[in-house]
């Protein structure tokens, strides 16, 4: 099932409080959604993309007041690629359990052209902040949920997530970077984080006014 296609342009907006102005801004994203009701149970997914393109600078206000060469271009691309599923099942009139799989990925770029006139401090070259940038997230989760009787219930879970995350070198706009720049660059960019959670919670529903819940998290 299509559950939307979106388009947003915005060509500037300007921050009377800030020094940078926005100067253009333009979004496009995609969902898709598949919900069954199945014989053991409900699936849900989900799909999704966005494309961001963002630039920053100076609006005419501004340059009135700095002069006709004040500029300082700032350049983003972001992009989002993921899914959701999501599956319940009632295993008897007790229990129920509900369980579920993610991954997130996106992707980053920050780059500043060089400004004519202002080297070495905005050029002459290219400004590179984040290059590609990446962190990609992979989840999974299972919780089982019981109603003993009317009165006590509990729920019993576990999550396990994994980042990883990376990036390409940067570059400053002169040699005048080149030792912070050559410090970041040495490093490896390339991490992954295993985490992994675990939950047990008991519910007591004394009547309509009072509950009382004990957990432990981990």
């Amino acid at each position: 099932m299509l559950n939307g296609i979106a388009y947003h342009h915005i060509p500037f907006e300007g921050f009377v409080n800030m020094y940078m102005d926005m100067t253009d801004n333009s979004a496009a994203s995609l969902n898709l959604r598949y919900r069954r009701t199945l014989a053991a149970g409900l699936l849900d997914a989900h799909f999704y993309w966005q494309n961001t393109q963002h630039t920053m600078n100076f609006l005419g206000d501004k340059i009135a007041i700095d002069g006709p060469g004040a500029t300082m271009p700032m350049n983003t691309h972001g992009r989002d690629l993921g899914y959701l599923l999501r599956y319940e099942s009632a295993l008897s009139a007790r229990h129920t359990l509900r369980a579920g799989n993610e991954l997130h990925h996106f992707r980053l770029d920050d780059w500043w052209p060089p400004v004519a006139g202002v080297a070495p401090l905005m050029g002459p070259n290219t400004f590179i902040n984040i290059n590609n940038g990446r962190r990609t997230r992979l989840g999974t989760y299972a919780e089982l949920s019981s109603h003993w009787n009317p009165r006590w219930s509990t729920l019993i879970g576990a999550r396990n997530d994994t980042v990883w995350t990376d990036a390409g070198n940067a570059q400053g706009y002169s040699m005048m970077y080149a030792t912070d720049a050559a410090a970041f660059n040495a490093e490896d960019h390339a991490k992954t984080d295993a985490n992994f959670d675990g939950t047990a919670l008991a519910r007591y529903d004394a009547n309509e006014h009072a509950a009382i819940e004990f957990g432990y998290a981990t």
